[in-house]
């Protein structure tokens, strides 16, 4: 064949190479898997078994306070004249709460507590306070009877107050720190009620006054859910 004229060869070349371009572009048959465009769904949050819900909490019990201390008055704090000691005396506690078991091993809630002293004479010893409740279920984990066993903390701001028939202060704990905890156990439950047994102790301290205490009783709770 004679030899293309060297004008042409530009043309022809171009022409040749078309089909392999074309070629060159289509898929090779294995497509890419794109990426997923929607995140997934988080998975939605345990149910409650045994706790949930809104909580409220009463408790009663007897035990064993003293109340130790002196007026709140600076002329006095100090003076060994005006020191009074009721001693260990038998006294009762009544506690309230309420708030969220946010889980079934922990709930959080706020709350009340007060303990009148008894044998005290004409003499009227007492202690209250508003507190933070938290009870935990440590044990939870391991089920059976054990998910009911639980511990709880309290924390606050009360008083401690002995007054005398004239009504007045022989200790004057006013604006006292509390603490207190225990154990308790959920041993019968009804529909969404809780109840059992439960020890704890607690203590309330100021400049003015102590008030140590300790006390066993009963307790139920009142969840809204399961």
């Amino acid at each position: 064949m004679a030899a293309l004229p060297q004008r042409l060869s530009g043309p022809v070349i171009a022409l040749l190479l078309v089909p392999s371009l074309a070629r060159a572009g289509e898929p090779s048959g294995e497509l890419a898997t794109p990426a997923s465009t929607t995140a997934e769904a988080p998975s939605p949050p345990p149910k409650p078994a045994r706790r949930g819900g809104f909580v409220v909490g009463l408790a009663a019990g007897l035990g064993v306070a003293s109340i130790v201390g002196y007026p709140n008055d600076l002329q006095k704090e100090g003076y060994a004249s005006w020191y009074t000691a009721t001693g260990a005396r038998p006294a009762a506690l009544g506690q309230l709460w309420f708030g969220g078991a946010f889980a079934d091993w922990f709930t959080f809630g706020i709350g009340f507590t007060g303990s009148p002293l008894f044998g005290t004479g004409s003499d009227k010893a007492r202690s209250f306070g508003g507190l933070f409740h938290i009870e935990a279920f440590p044990l939870y984990p391991l089920g059976g009877k054990l998910r009911d066993l639980g511990v709880m903390a309290d924390a606050g701001i009360g008083t401690a107050t002995v007054t005398d028939a004239m009504s007045n202060r022989l200790v004057d704990g006013s604006a006292a720190a509390l603490i207190g905890g225990g154990l308790f156990y959920e041993a019968f439950r009804t529909w969404k009620v809780a109840q059992g047994p439960f020890l704890m102790g607690n203590y309330v301290w100021s400049d003015t006054a102590l008030r140590p205490a300790i006390f066993a009783g009963w307790r139920v709770s009142l969840y809204t859910k399961p």
